[in-house]
């Protein structure tokens, strides 16, 4: 059996402490990521989140880095209802987009 440890109330506050996660997200970009050089090449981009709650950083990477980028879907579905279990499904999840609605949405930006 495992033993659950609380911390009191009263201590909480000593080992908790607020954490900015997207704006410290967004600045290490490029770190890791020439975000200059993919500004500097005037790259066209369609992003589509797929309802993930990552929608909010996309708005944030476009103004820090001067990108260009469009977000195609800004719905949060916590829930991932849309995505009902198949085979075709998980595909898709795997490959991170839905391909005829990103390319859709890049003919009609551009």
């Amino acid at each position: 059996m495992c033993k659950k440890n609380f911390i009191p109330e009263s201590n909480a506050l000593e080992y908790t402490h607020r954490h900015d996660y997207l704006n410290a997200y967004v600045n290490d970009l490029s770190k890791v990521l020439d975000m200059e050089a993919i500004h500097n090449a005037r790259i066209n981009m369609v992003v589509d989140p797929l309802g993930d709650t990552v929608v909010h950083y996309w708005t944030r990477i476009t103004d820090r880095y001067g990108l260009y980028l469009a977000v195609v879907n800004e719905i949060v579905d916590p829930t991932f209802h849309r995505y009902p279990i198949s085979k075709q499904s998980i595909r898709s999840m795997k490959s991170g987009m839905k391909r005829g609605t990103l390319i859709d949405a890049y003919e009609d930006w551009v």
